[in-house]
């Protein structure tokens, strides 16, 4: 399930980290939430410190420990390639999934692959796939572009 989160009563990024803590553990169906920055409060600084605050948590409420919290920020990405291999980094996927980056990318400059038409490697989304999907995490994708994110393509479980 998907929901937009509208925080109309938050004047500050600690309020609004909150409010979003306070919506994710009442609502544990909700899988996906999108959450745009308003007057002035910019979504940037309330994603960032979502991480920081969870991991911070001695004991964190069971609605919101993670096994894994990855924080992606795609805002200003090149490539879905460069994004994929952000996203092997954070999850620290071993070296000979790490070496097919390098791989593909060899073959795309001598073919003239365009840097910004480079996509995802089937193989890497099937590792982080198989790295996350008998684990709880939360993943954060700071999107700036106006071009939609689809995290399944890159390898994230789907969840209905």
């Amino acid at each position: 399930m998907a929901y937009d989160v509208s925080l109309d009563n938050t004047k500050d990024v600690a309020g609004a980290r909150e409010e979003m803590f306070d919506f994710i553990q009442r609502n544990p169906n909700y899988n996906i939430i999108y959450f745009d920055g308003w007057d002035g409060l910019g979504a940037t600084a309330v994603l960032r410190s979502i991480p920081q605050a969870l991991l911070s948590m001695k004991s964190p409420p069971p609605g919101l420990c993670f096994d894994r919290i990855i924080y992606i920020d795609c805002s200003t990405w090149k490539s879905k390639r460069v994004m994929q291999r952000k996203i092997a980094h954070e999850l620290k996927l071993d070296r000979k999934t790490m070496a097919m980056f390098e791989e593909r990318d060899e073959e795309d400059d001598f073919n003239g692959v365009d840097h910004g038409s480079r996509d995802v490697i089937v193989e890497v989304s099937a590792m982080i796939n198989q790295t996350l999907i008998q684990t709880r995490f939360m993943l954060i994708l700071l999107n700036g572009s106006t071009d939609e994110v689809a995290p399944s393509e890159f390898g994230f479980p789907e969840y209905q």
